[in-house]
């Protein structure tokens, strides 16, 4: 009989169940970690009524759709981003764990779910919490103690990103004396950088500004078109990170012949 972590089905259904738990706990860090409020405490509660929502009202995915994604105190609408984090979350740690190795598995979806609420928070308030980079942080640190990123990988992509990055907050200054990213952006790639390397940060980083770029263009055929305004960078960042954290695990071939095509 085989062991229960060497179980595919086991480790899905885990998967699943724990990460839409950590969907639900990204929800809250979603809203409280850009107001500055605390994840501990108060209880999770309406934000229109204040009431206290009780445990069979914050099943995650359930509870939206039995309460028809309003309060069961005083109606207000639950925004379907609470549903789609739980549901998003929940399909990526099902997939990190039915079709990575176990080890991997977890360092992907640290990574992961520390992204997605990088990713949400930037797009809505324009930060990057530095609470969220100490977290990617940590999930380096697991990487490289336990031999999942290699230091020499590791200290590549840190060393080359920094110099990219330099140069392209020095050159914007000396342009338009404004820096081309934010702070949060700088420190976000220079975190993944360790994570991905060297190659993979720089594809990474093109795609991000290729879809940033387009993005900012569709915008501008809806908005007074203006040359100095900004876009969030972070979201589209944090994506391509994480599809290519998870495919230089699952196809590094596949990946590889894309890099060098």
């Amino acid at each position: 009989m085989m062991p229960i972590w060497e179980n595919t089905a086991y480790l899905v259904t885990m998967g699943t169940l724990f990460g839409l738990s950590v969907g639900s706990f990204l929800n809250v860090v979603i809203y409280r970690v850009p107001n500055n409020l605390s994840i501990v405490k108060p209880d999770s509660h309406c934000p229109a009524c204040k009431t206290p929502i009780a445990w069979y009202d914050n099943i995650p995915l359930l509870s939206w759709i039995i309460l028809g994604a309003k309060c069961r105190h005083c109606e207000a609408p639950i925004s379907i981003r609470y549903p789609l984090i739980e549901g998003i979350t929940g399909l990526a740690w099902a997939l990190a764990f039915g079709l990575l190795p176990l080890e991997q598995a977890v360092l992907f979806v640290i990574m992961f779910s520390a992204l997605l609420a990088v990713a949400v928070i930037d797009q809505e308030y324009w930060v990057v919490p530095l609470s969220l980079i100490i977290t990617l942080l940590i999930g380096v640190g697991i990487g490289l103690g336990f031999d999942l990123i290699r230091w020499q990988f590791a200290l590549k992509g840190f060393a080359g990103i920094l110099v990219l990055m330099t140069f392209i907050q020095g050159l914007t200054w000396l342009l338009r004396k404004d820096v081309g990213l934010g702070w949060g952006d700088v420190q976000l790639a220079l975190v993944l950088s360790l994570w991905l390397g060297l190659e993979l940060s720089l594809m990474g980083m093109f795609v991000a500004v290729l879809v940033a770029i387009i993005v900012w263009l569709a915008q501008s055929q809806t908005h007074n078109f203006t040359w100095d305004r900004k876009i969030q960078f972070g979201p589209y960042l944090a994506i391509a990170a994480i599809i290519l954290g998870f495919f230089r695990v699952y196809a590094p071939d596949w990946l590889e012949h894309l890099l060098y095509f």
